[in-house]
């Protein structure tokens, strides 16, 4: 976030517990932070609130696909112009952008009504012209409460770097959102949109890249023949394949063909920037 963005964390202390993929909650707390340092251009203030709630019959009668029951709430307030009515009835429309053609686009709202509604949530959205705008998302509780000393994750500590990656990918949101990680950690970030352009900055030894993270499916030439034409061309760089798919399936020929590893889409932060860190520490 930028400095003139102030954050305000608005924390319950006895908040009940829910079952969810941590990184697909980080993401979707992303995709909404960096909508709403968009919404602030000229600054302004983010509000993230966690509460419980319990959503009743009245309450799901007036909003589709919302459930009885009890839920954790995660609230995000930004102090931006507001949304219009017919804003607000497309907002998780995938490919909807308010923005002007052009500018960067819309980030991830429909991903982000992806993650609510895989983990069997609802999520709403309040906003009026002048008034900013509230996203507010609601994920169901569990039968049986957990506490914090249970879970028994260890958390590798990430480490970044200076080294300067190229980011391919078709995908206008991921590539934002990748680049926003890598530079949150120290990397310079270059960016290509398919094979070819991949091609055209590894050959410009002005830009020095240490490392590819080359996605595997692509329009026009994919990461599988950008790939090959850097190992023909005994290209130094290194390259990491990226794809949704596992790594033992579509992507294990581009591993034996020389990709240095893996990472999963949708980037996960702690995951992308563990396999971007020991690649590049490799002989």
């Amino acid at each position: 976030m930028p400095k003139m963005v102030e954050i305000e964390l608005r924390l319950s202390q006895d908040l009940r517990t829910i079952n969810a993929d941590p990184a697909q909650i980080e993401q979707m707390l992303m995709n909404l932070a960096v909508n709403a340092e968009d919404a602030m251009a000229e600054g302004g203030k983010l509000i993230i609130e966690t509460d419980n709630a319990t959503l009743d019959e009245d309450f799901c009668s007036r909003h589709v696909d919302a459930k009885v029951g009890d839920y954790g709430v995660i609230s995000l307030t930004d102090t931006g112009p507001g949304l219009d009515d017919e804003t607000l009835e497309r907002i998780f429309e995938p490919f909807f952008s308010s923005k002007p053609f052009g500018d960067r686009p819309g980030l991830g709202l429909s991903m982000v009504y992806g993650i609510v509604k895989n983990h069997e949530g609802y999520i709403v959205c309040d906003s009026e012209l002048g008034a900013g705008t509230t996203f507010k998302i609601y994920l169901p509780a569990t039968v049986q409460e957990r506490s914090v000393t249970e879970v028994s994750d260890v958390q590798v500590p990430v480490r970044g770097g200076v080294e300067t990656i190229l980011l391919v990918d078709d995908e206008p949101y991921l590539r934002d959102l990748g680049k926003q990680m890598l530079e949150s950690y120290g990397y310079t970030v270059f960016i290509a949109t398919d094979g070819e352009s991949a091609l055209e900055i590894c050959r410009d030894s002005a830009k020095q890249i240490d490392l590819v993270i080359l996605d595997l499916i692509m329009p026009g030439m994919g990461g599988g023949r950008c790939l090959q034409e850097l190992v023909k061309e005994n290209s130094p760089v290194k390259v990491v394949i990226a794809s949704g798919f596992s790594p033992y399936d579509h992507t294990r020929e581009a591993l034996a063909g020389g990709a240095k590893s893996f990472i999963k889409k949708p980037y996960d932060m702690q995951q992308m920037l563990n396999v971007v860190r020991e690649t590049l520490d490799e002989d």
